[in-house]
């Protein structure tokens, strides 16, 4: 089984590398995480790509959880 997993960040330096971690842990892993980095002003998108090459990281201006989710 194959899926990916979305995940909208803002400013989640101190959680996202252990949020990231657990997901990759699971039982079954998912082909992709895709991190929306909602215009974080820390290292949430820096630390998100280094954490595993299934890790997708975008990048947009902060415009709420709502369309970082969409």
């Amino acid at each position: 089984m194959t899926y990916s997993v979305a995940i909208p960040a803002f400013n989640a330096s101190a959680t996202i590398k252990e949020t990231l971690l657990s997901i990759l842990a699971q039982t079954a892993s998912p082909s992709e995480i895709v991190m929306v980095d909602d215009g974080s002003s820390d290292d949430t998108a820096q630390i998100a790509a280094s954490v595993s090459e299934l890790v997708r990281v975008i990048r947009q201006d902060n415009t709420g959880c709502g369309q970082a989710c969409n």
